[in-house]
């Protein structure tokens, strides 16, 4: 990955909580959009961290996955099961239940 010059970092710690890192200077910015908050839609995350810290969530050499890699289904399973608030692991039915 080289020297860090900028890089936004979305974080879920074990307890599924989220946290918004930006490492680096105002080169890259992050947009927050909720459609929730009508009055307050849009909003700019400004606190900026170190990019040194970058490598205490990240180590260097740690393996880094992407959309086109092999765990990449299981990967984005996890995330919309966070998101959407459903459970991340179900029954998948089988031909021997009937599939029901």
């Amino acid at each position: 990955m080289g020297e860090i010059q900028a890089i936004v970092c979305v974080h879920f710690d074990e307890r599924g909580e989220i946290d918004y890192r930006v490492f680096g200077g105002e080169e890259v910015r992050l947009f927050i959009v909720d459609d929730r908050a009508p009055h307050d839609r849009v909003y700019e995350w400004t606190r900026r961290d170190d990019p040194a810290a970058f490598r205490e969530l990240v180590p260097e050499g740690a393996e880094i996955g992407h959309s086109g890699d092999e765990r990449h289904e299981a990967i984005a399973a996890r995330i919309d099961a966070f998101t959407s608030g459903k459970p991340h692991l179900s029954v998948v039915p089988t031909p021997h239940d009937g599939g029901q």
